[in-house]
């Protein structure tokens, strides 16, 4: 009896909370519409259209963003699996062409890309200022900027020890032999997440293939041209794996956060890394805090007398999911929040350092290599590469067997 008391006096008091002035008041339930995002993090809790959802969650009196963050790696397992069960976040983050199983061509082709061609933003869009990330004859995205592949070195270190800024691979060896010998450790990695493998290694396919075979991809993706031909990508892996075979770099590297080897290199406990344009703006534009400069060049892959290409390309943006219930919800959101600045016709500050800035204006650059390939073959080969590096019992063959492979599945 006591607790059938207890119930009826709760009840009781809860109505009393409704009634003011003799009469039960209105109570409003704002329930909000919840759209998911999914997106792969980029170190410290970073991902692409943080700000936009944080804006979102705080402004919108009707909608709120709810994050979904992975590692680059779990990322695409999960979004691959969501996708195929039907079962797609809201929005997701794409990239250009057939860049990985993120690639726009073919989440469109799969039917899991809602179209946004027919938005005002998209209509007016000025592409002198922004990308728009499209398949045949519709868009799906905007990228977010541009990204190239280099070296970040340490200035300081290289004028301290008379060492000069590398033009060819023969030169970039004997820089990386002269700091060896000097007790410098010359490279560093942060080999952990394996995507940065492809940091090395594109930057040489764009010097010792691309500039013969401009084609290259689009003779893969046809079948007149393979991974396993004599001269191309043995001929990368081997010149990359060569770093470390000759203790060029890090044996720490393959446990190393981004980071990890990032604090390694302001530390001046290696002199070069492997990195993006944009992780090396900070430390290019300001130095670091002992007061040692740093400096961004591609890595000179090329043949002595022969040109240097950077490797630049567009980065992805973020899609929508082709069966989500709330479209126009979804196409809001988008216009007015993650591209709003993407899509502003004024111009926007370029966070593009001056070194790139020269040659993507030159046309000295090839794009990034997974945009051109079918499939998981940037995910298969470095999986084997970093089964390679760590002395499983696989051959160069092996790896470019694998990502043949791959791309014909």
């Amino acid at each position: 009896m006591r607790r059938k008391y207890e119930v009826v006096l709760i009840g009781l008091a809860m109505l009393c909370t409704l009634i003011g002035c003799g009469r039960i008041r209105e109570v409003k339930t704002e329930d909000k519409i919840v759209l998911t995002y999914m997106a792969p993090s980029y170190g410290n809790h970073s991902f692409v259209g943080k700000e936009a959802v944080e804006n979102i969650n705080k402004t919108y009196p009707d909608i709120e963003i709810h994050p979904v963050i992975f590692s680059e790696e779990q990322y695409y397992t999960v979004l691959k699996t969501r996708l195929a069960t039907g079962k797609g976040p809201d929005f997701f983050f794409v990239q250009p062409e057939y860049a990985g199983p993120n690639g726009v061509s073919s989440l469109a082709e799969a039917g899991y890309l809602a179209p946004v061609t027919d938005l005002e933003g998209i209509k007016n869009a000025d592409e002198t200022k922004c990308a728009l990330i499209r398949h045949q004859d519709q868009v799906y995205s905007v990228s977010i900027g541009k990204m190239a592949l280099g070296v970040l070195y340490n200035k300081t270190v290289f004028e301290e020890n008379g060492v000069t800024v590398p033009g060819c691979w023969e030169e970039f060896i004997e820089c990386c032999e002269t700091l060896k010998e000097k007790g410098i450790q010359p490279m560093t990695l942060g080999g952990k997440a394996r995507n940065t493998y492809q940091y090395g290694l594109y930057q040489i396919a764009v010097n010792q293939i691309y500039p013969r075979d401009p084609g290259y991809d689009k003779e893969l993706r046809e079948g007149t041209r393979k991974f396993t031909d004599k001269g191309t990508w043995d001929k990368v892996l081997t010149m990359y794996t060569g770093l470390y075979r000759e203790g060029y770099m890090d044996p720490e590297s393959m446990e190393l956060t981004a980071n990890e080897a990032r604090q390694k290199l302001e530390n001046r406990e290696a002199a070069m890394i492997f990195v993006s344009s944009g992780e090396a703006r900070n430390l290019v534009t300001g130095g670091a805090a002992n007061g040692d400069q740093y400096g961004m060049m591609p890595l000179p892959a090329n043949n002595a007398g022969e040109k240097t290409y950077w490797s630049i390309g567009e980065t992805g943006g973020v899609g929508m999911y082709a069966g989500s219930a709330y479209p126009e919800e979804c196409k809001r959101v988008l216009e007015n929040e993650f591209w709003k600045e993407l899509l502003d016709p004024e111009p926007r500050e370029d966070r593009f350092l001056e070194e790139v800035n020269r040659a993507y204006g030159a046309g000295d650059y090839f794009y990034l290599c997974n945009q051109g390939w079918n499939n998981e073959v940037e995910i298969v080969m470095e999986k084997k590469l970093a089964e390679y590096i760590t002395g499983s019992r696989i051959q160069i063959r092996d790896i470019t067997r694998a990502m043949q492979e791959e791309l014909e599945r």
